[in-house]
């Protein structure tokens, strides 16, 4: 479990950029599995193909959301 003095000392900004930067990655991860996954899969098994499709769309949008913020921090603390 992450400890949450880590975070001491920092400013909230800081804080979600790390921690959004180091979720990045996990959620790229999880993305790429669930595609091979479903590369590997008989294709005649539909409900097991719809969950992977909806497990691949979600973690991309949480990629996206978290690319987002990270990338508007970063602009602003580049903007100061």
């Amino acid at each position: 479990m992450a400890d949450a003095n880590r975070w001491s000392g920092k400013t909230p900004e800081e804080v979600l950029l790390e921690s959004f930067h180091e979720i990045r990655n996990p959620i790229l991860i999880t993305a790429g599995y669930l595609n091979v996954l479903k590369s590997e899969i008989d294709s005649s098994d539909e409900q097991v193909r719809y969950f992977l499709d909806a497990a691949i769309h979600q973690s991309l949008i949480a990629k996206e959301i978290v690319e987002s913020v990270y990338k508007y921090i970063n602009e602003k603390r580049g903007n100061q």
